[in-house]
């Protein structure tokens, strides 16, 4: 063997050995991130600190950090429309969901009882009445909220009642 076939053997053997150190490396580092809680975090020493960045927004004044003024306001609450309650009504009726239809009674504006009550089916016409004089009959405390709902109905739909169902006449 001579000097040259050793030199490339030696050469071949380092190039060899620094390729499995790389490679070892290599593996150490992706197992290191791989197991690591927390990836490395590279530092930007041109990023603007904290300070300045709350400076930007304006919310740091004379060192000391400035709350943002908030207003509570509450929504602005319309009372609800004819239209609105009549759907409500119409859907706690064909659901015959009796919480809904609480929820309705509640509404203590005329207009809006007078509105939605004549917007009314006469099959719903019927319903509504069977549910405002189940509340009548358990004379609960519901019933004052009711009775502004049957007053409007009996006003606008006595002649319709009578007709339709002989059931209520005795």
């Amino acid at each position: 063997m001579g000097v040259d076939n050793l030199e490339d053997l030696i050469a071949t053997n380092d190039t060899s050995i620094h390729e499995e150190r790389k490679l070892k490396n290599k593996k150490k580092k992706k197992r290191a991130v791989e197991n690591a809680d927390v990836l490395p975090v590279e530092d930007d020493l041109n990023e603007p600190t904290i300070g300045e960045k709350l400076a930007s927004l304006e919310l740091l004044e004379d060192d000391k950090v400035k709350t943002p003024e908030i207003v509570m306001t509450s929504p602005s609450t319309k009372p609800p429309s004819a239209d609105s309650v009549h759907v409500l009504l119409k859907q706690a009726l064909h659901a015959d969901d009796r919480v809904l239809l609480l929820d309705c009674l509640h509404t203590r504006d005329k207009k809006v009882i007078a509105n939605s009550i004549s917007l009314l089916t006469p099959s719903d016409v019927l319903k509504l009445l069977d549910f405002l004089i189940s509340i009548v009959q358990s004379r609960g405390a519901v019933l004052v909220c009711a009775l502004p709902w049957l007053k409007s109905l009996l006003l606008q739909h006595a002649s319709a009642i009578m007709s339709q169902d002989s059931s209520y006449v005795h």
